[in-house]
């Protein structure tokens, strides 16, 4: 009984270590980006990679603990982010007059999306799909944000902070590992 708790504490604990460690190695070591709130930018970055490292650990193991602990983590993210949503932060969704570009108003739409579809897996399933073809579109809906938020930034390889990939490219290679687990489980 004991192991069964403490294992997914102990996968929880990990990837917030490791996503806070990579986060202030990218951004305030090796970074030049200094941000209004440079701590509330950090954890917000980590929290996000952190939660999708949790992914396919839900996949395999389906554990509440871990359930808990991600949607947690994408509660914080999203009052952080939004919070943070302004042009000192993020002066590549804003325009000159302080209006956001459309991409922006889209990635925040698939933030938001994913979100419920977080939700949706740890509730009692508000919106009735069965969980195959949540988790699906919970992943393609991460990859939209992603890829609204960083594509640009991840063809831009000589310009990365000490080599190191942006969090957004990161979780996106973690987010198509977790989609072919969730096809080989289903499939299987």
């Amino acid at each position: 009984m004991k192991s069964s708790f403490t294992k997914p504490l102990l996968v929880i604990a990990i990837s917030l270590a490791v996503s806070f460690a990579y986060a202030y190695l990218r951004y305030v070591v090796f970074g030049s980006f200094i941000p209004e709130n440079p701590f509330l930018f950090i954890s917000n970055k980590s929290l996000s990679l952190a939660a999708v490292i949790l992914i396919p650990f839900i996949i395999s193991q389906n554990s509440k603990i871990l359930k808990y602990g991600i949607n947690l983590m994408v509660i914080s993210h999203i009052l952080m982010g939004l919070y943070l949503l302004n042009p000192g932060n993020f002066p590549e969704f804003f325009d000159g007059s302080n209006m956001m570009y459309g991409f922006a108003i889209m990635l925040i739409l698939a933030g938001g999306i994913s979100a419920l579809l977080f939700f949706n897996i740890m509730g009692k399933n508000f919106i009735e799909i069965p969980i195959f073809w949540n988790t699906l579109l919970l992943i393609l809906a991460i990859l939209t944000h992603n890829i609204l938020i960083g594509l640009n930034s991840w063809l831009l390889w000589d310009e990365w902070a000490a080599w190191l990939p942006p969090i957004n490219l990161l979780s996106s290679l973690i987010l198509i590992f977790s989609l072919g687990l969730l096809v080989r489980k289903r499939f299987n």
